[in-house]
């Protein structure tokens, strides 16, 4: 559903079902951490990873994919690393 929300520029409803999940998988992490990267707003995605270690939810390598692609479009090669 957060993935469809993202596609279909509907980011805000996409934030508000992620916000009401009683559960956050990696799953639902990646959706809305790749729906920013594909919406062009990188450091957002970037920011939703570190909050993403914080919950200490894992990363799948679909995430891993999406974060490194949010640093190679800002230029921040170092934080891919």
């Amino acid at each position: 559903m957060i993935d469809g929300y993202m596609r279909n520029g509907r980011i805000e409803d996409a934030i508000e079902l992620f916000d009401k999940m009683p559960v956050r998988d990696a799953i639902s992490w990646t959706a809305l951490i790749g729906g920013f990267v594909k919406k062009g707003l990188e450091e957002k995605a970037l920011e939703l990873f570190c909050e993403m270690q914080l919950c200490e939810v894992e990363p799948d390598y679909v995430t891993i994919i999406a974060v490194l692609s949010a640093c190679a479009n800002l230029g921040a090669l170092n934080l891919g690393l």
